[in-house]
């Protein structure tokens, strides 16, 4: 297992895959504000991220609602995409020469 390599297919360009990413993210952070609310915190967006910067439970809270999010995630357009079926191809070809 040390010597092998994970190869999976690019669905985005590097730039719109992490902007991708802080968007979920932002989106797990304001869920979890506004549970917080629900729960009778009564604080600013700036006092809720200082209180997940220095309380550890909270932090944990937010990991898995990003977490949840990502899980929720529906790729099968895209699994079912001609580009996709193309990139497997060309990935099977390339582990048959290489053997």
């Amino acid at each position: 297992m040390e010597n092998e390599i994970a190869t999976c297919c690019k669905l985005y360009e590097a730039e719109e895959g992490r902007c991708l990413i802080h968007e979920l993210f932002l989106r797990a952070e304001v869920f979890q504000y506004r549970r917080q609310l629900n729960r009778g915190k009564d604080h600013s967006w700036e006092e809720y991220l200082q209180d997940v910067i220095q309380n550890s439970q909270l932090w944990d809270e937010l990991v898995l609602a990003f977490r949840d999010a990502l899980l929720r995630l529906d790729l099968k357009a895209v699994w079912r995409s001609d580009e996709l079926e193309g990139l497997v191809k060309e990935i099977e070809a390339r582990k048959k020469t290489e053997s």
